[in-house]
């Protein structure tokens, strides 16, 4: 356990389909890695035509998508890796 006044908050024991957790569930050492990058406004725009979002429209008609991978070395729930996609986006008007 890691001696640091950012994790001192009380945590309780919840009952889940693959055993106990803790929550708040501790990250102690991870790492991120993201990717941003413009793409296609009408295939941003028709991705999110089923959602209350509109893609933020840029110059030359992009949008912003961003790719986030994370590591998760040593946290409460043993570690695994994860893997994240979004895109720029608002309210649809």
């Amino acid at each position: 356990m890691i001696s640091d006044e950012f994790f001192d908050v009380p945590q309780t024991v919840k009952k889940t389909s693959l055993g106990d957790v803790k929550f708040p569930i501790f990250y102690f050492d991870t790492s991120a890695i993201y990717f941003y990058y413009f793409i296609d406004y009408d295939k941003a725009d028709e991705s999110l035509k089923d959602t209350p979002l509109a893609p933020h429209k840029f110059f030359n008609n992009k949008a912003l998508m961003g790719l986030a991978f994370y590591q998760y070395r040593d946290c409460d729930i043993g570690p695994y890796n994860e893997a994240g996609t979004g895109i720029l986006a608002h309210k649809r008007e």
